[in-house]
């Protein structure tokens, strides 16, 4: 148990709140909450007050030896310094001889040691963990990264983004590159490179040059209430686009659940639309087609597709008034394919796809 999961536990069996313990300290809550994180370890005449208040054994106890010197006479005194310095010289060959050899045992250990990520950790301003919310870090609460790990320290630490609903090496891109000093197994990094992102998976990698070890996914978005919610959907949804290569989508609007509808076409006579329904969380998962007669919209059409615009962009091909062909590009098992639909149409609106 660490010294501020000591205190923590002290505090809490004395049934005191962080403030009141603060209060009665003179401190502020805050310093309170550091020396329970081991941010920091209060000094001086707090931290007697600290062993005091909390029954806590914080104070290192002096010791204070009395040198009794004994004086003998003549020969007898110079031949027990002899002995003594003889066995001294002895014992301290040995011993260095033996610390030498559990050093050289523990540095071959160490190297040996398959390097892993211990934790990571994300504090706000007063350096108190931020949690998720539904597996979601909000970066507009988080100031600072606390990484740790076993092991080799790496050469350094780099944090990878991905914007969500991508997941495509193409996209990946490196937010910060931390260069680690030798012998330290922890980094506290500022937090300001995640504020730079919308709604994004990141990752933690150990970089050992040859060998790298990568954390687990941190799903991290940004927002805060001064944000206009609007303002703040149509930002996202303009980068989402342009990451996804949907410059030439003509308009997008807030859609079903946590989906937005990006038009992808509108036939050459204005009778057909297709609208792709895309996420920054889940990307693109569904086609759906409108038939439109005398100006009301008859949503005939709903696939589970995951739709694209890296090869082409989709279109209609009208054969006749009762004939449509809607043509798109699909992600297959990481390769673009072409796939279309026909269907026959109706006066009342409505829309069959071939078998």
């Amino acid at each position: 148990m660490t010294l501020g999961e000591q205190i923590k536990q002290a505090r809490e069996q004395k049934h005191l709140s962080q403030e009141e313990l603060a209060e009665q300290l003179g401190v502020s809550r805050q310093a309170v909450s550091k020396w329970e994180n081991d941010s920091s370890m209060s000094q001086g005449i707090n931290r007697e007050l600290l062993s005091q208040i909390l029954d806590l054994n914080l104070v290192p106890k002096e010791e204070v030896k009395n040198n009794k010197i004994i004086s003998w006479a003549g020969w007898v005194v110079s031949i027990i310094l002899l002995m003594i310095l003889t066995a001294l010289i002895i014992i301290y060959t040995k011993n260095d001889k033996t610390s030498k050899e559990l050093q050289q045992n523990a540095s071959t250990e160490r190297q040996n040691e398959e390097p892993t990520i211990k934790n990571i950790r994300f504090y706000d301003s007063d350096m108190n963990e931020v949690l998720d919310e539904a597996l979601w870090y909000n970066a507009a609460q988080i100031e600072s990264i606390l990484i740790s790990w076993e092991g080799t320290p790496p050469n350094s630490i780099k944090i990878f983004a991905n914007p969500s609903g991508t997941e495509t090496l193409e996209k990946t891109k490196l937010l910060l590159t931390k260069q680690i000093l030798d012998g330290d197994n922890v980094e506290l990094i500022n937090a300001d490179v995640l504020k730079t992102l919308v709604q994004d998976h990141v990752v933690f990698v150990l970089d050992y040059g040859e060998n790298m070890v990568s954390s687990d996914m941190y799903n991290i978005f940004y927002y805060t209430e001064d944000t206009d919610e609007e303002m703040t959907i149509s930002e996202m949804m303009d980068r989402f686009c342009a990451e996804q290569g949907l410059e030439n989508a003509v308009d997008y609007a807030v859609g079903i659940e946590e989906y937005m509808l990006v038009r992808l076409c509108v036939s050459e006579s204005g009778k057909y639309e297709a609208y792709g329904l895309i996420s920054p969380q889940y990307g693109k998962k569904g086609i759906l087609i409108n038939n439109i007669i005398d100006g009301e919209y008859n949503t005939n059409y709903f696939e589970e597709e995951t739709w694209t615009y890296a090869s082409g962009q989709p279109k209609f091909e009208e054969i006749s008034d009762y004939e449509v062909i809607f043509t798109f590009w699909k992600e297959e098992d990481d390769f673009d394919i072409i796939r279309s639909i026909y269907f026959d149409t109706y006066d009342t609106g409505t829309m069959e796809p071939r078998n």
